[in-house]
């Protein structure tokens, strides 16, 4: 399959068919947490956007299979690592100023993230530390009201509010 690529007005190639292959297996190896994640990533990247939609999509169901630790159950702890796993896996190109090749699990040799540039990489990798930050502090306080907030700047003010044990069952 081509798929139109915008930012050169040419062709690219693609493959849906083996990207939902490539996320059922995943989901599966990681025991249906990844999905689950993803959408909160999703979620996230939705309430909370930078100066710039990308990246989006299939690239952040990777930064989530790449840094889900699938030991954990909560939501909130898995979130928060996932946080962590992508801010030390990309501070170098924070650093730098540059776009990471992720690689396409369909298409070999093709960038993920081709047409994400430098800048606006890294704007979603500060909004991704800021999350670290807020979600670390959520996960640590015995404030109720300081956790949801925490929350609440992540997901948005559609994440309800409410008692600790509460938020906690809606991330867990």
């Amino acid at each position: 399959y081509q798929v139109g690529n915008r930012d050169t007005g040419g062709w690219d190639p693609t493959d849906p068919k083996k990207h939902v292959e490539w996320s059922a297996n995943t989901n599966q190896s990681l025991n249906g947490k990844m999905n689950p994640a993803a959408k909160l990533l999703k979620w996230a990247r939705r309430e909370k956007p930078t100066k710039s939609a990308k990246p989006k999509g299939l690239p952040l169901e990777i930064f989530v299979a790449d840094g889900l630790p699938v030991s954990e159950n909560n939501y909130g702890k898995m979130m928060n690592l996932i946080f962590a796993d992508f801010v030390e896996r990309y501070e170098n190109h924070r650093f730098w100023g540059s776009c990471p090749h992720i690689e396409d699990p369909a298409v070999a040799g093709n960038n993920l993230l081709n047409g994400v540039s430098g800048d606006e990489f890294a704007a979603y990798y500060d909004k991704v530390k800021t999350h670290l930050q807020d979600s670390t502090i959520a996960l640590e306080t015995d404030d109720d009201e300081e956790a949801t907030s925490r929350w609440r700047k992540i997901f948005g003010d559609r994440f309800p509010s409410g008692s600790t044990k509460q938020t906690s069952s809606l991330l867990g």
